[in-house]
């Protein structure tokens, strides 16, 4: 009886050291100042307590978009592949936990195009043609020269282009300064054929004036109209681990950054990435940050999104320039 007492109280010590013990992530490599080259495998290293068997490697531009993200074993070193397909500029390597409540970054370095790629044949001799682009949502303001289009961050921006003459079959989709008057964040690939885009604009950027160069990467390229990038709403809940039932009695909640359309709103379900599969499941004031709804008993098993739109539009397309949530699972109970 006197072991299983003092075993007792030697596993509660352990575990009560175990759940109070500071849960921090150092990212140890790669360093400060140094320079990474597209295509070149590097390690990033890093730390870890407190800290679950399987972590969050990130690949993140100064602006904040993130440019490369995997899963995987918490073992404190990943071997890294810069994709040939990002911008150039300065950029961090973050190790984070699956619910990133814990997360370290390295320092600033820089990532930079191979010398030899500057050797391969002239785009001006592969390439005749022009590209035109345009960046639009269904949201406009008035500014100084013009209106322009408003984008709400973590919405999607639709960006379509029109060629002629002889063009790349891919291009990358980059964020710039207005008239691409400077260095950009990668957003996306697509091929040149398929004439648009959706571009999901990350909650890490910041907001201002941009304007989205589609081109290839050895600089021929068209730059669109100038586009705001606006901080409205932030859908909270549901989130990526989120998971609800048909029959539910569930709550949709957001964040309010500025009543920048102040009324009433419209709360949309939209089902495995597909607009006309939308469904409408509130109409509340923007102010009250939450709504309470009962889903359909009916409703179809799968992967949705919740987006947050006013109701002076009847639009709900993909592209209109309003928030959505995470992706989230609705299942059977």
């Amino acid at each position: 009886m006197h072991r299983i007492l003092v075993f007792a109280l030697v596993f509660s010590v352990i575990l009560a050291t175990v759940s109070g013990q500071k849960r921090t992530i150092t990212v140890g490599s790669p360093r400060a100042g140094e320079t990474l080259y597209k295509g070149r495998t590097y390690q990033v290293r890093w730390a870890s307590s407190g800290v679950a068997a399987r972590v969050m490697v990130e690949l993140v531009h100064r602006t904040g978009l993130v440019a490369f993200s995997t899963e995987t074993e918490n073992d404190g070193l990943f071997d890294l592949t810069i994709p040939n397909n990002i911008s150039e500029g300065q950029y961090t390597a973050a190790v984070s936990s699956l619910d990133r409540s814990v997360r370290g970054s390295s320092g600033s370095f820089t990532v930079a195009a191979l010398s030899e790629a500057k050797t391969l044949a002239s785009p001006k001799a592969r390439v005749k043609g022009t590209i035109r682009v345009e960046a639009h949502s269904n949201v406009t303001t008035r500014v100084e020269g013009g209106e322009v289009y408003i984008v709400c961050v973590g919405s999607f921006l639709n960006v379509k282009w029109t060629t002629t003459g002889i063009v790349p079959n891919i291009v990358n989709l980059t964020l710039h300064p207005p008239d691409c008057a400077g260095p950009g964040a990668y957003l996306r690939t697509a091929n040149t054929s398929a004439g648009q885009a959706l571009v999901w604009m990350q909650p890490t950027l910041v907001e201002g004036f941009f304007s989205v160069r589609v081109g290839e990467i050895h600089g021929f390229f068209g730059c669109s109209n100038r586009i705001h990038l606006y901080r409205w709403i932030f859908v909270t809940e549901p989130n990526s681990r989120t998971v609800w039932h048909p029959g539910d009695r569930v709550t949709i909640r957001w964040r309010r950054e500025r009543p920048a359309f102040t009324g009433r709103i419209e709360i949309i379900m939209i089902y495995e990435n597909e607009i006309r599969s939308s469904a409408l499941l509130a109409h509340v004031d923007e102010s009250a940050g939450a709504a309470t709804v009962t889903l359909p008993a009916d409703l179809r098993l799968g992967r949705y999104a919740v987006m947050i739109k006013s109701d002076i539009s009847g639009r709900y397309d993909r592209g209109g320039g309003w928030p959505e949530s995470e992706q989230f699972r609705v299942e059977r109970r």
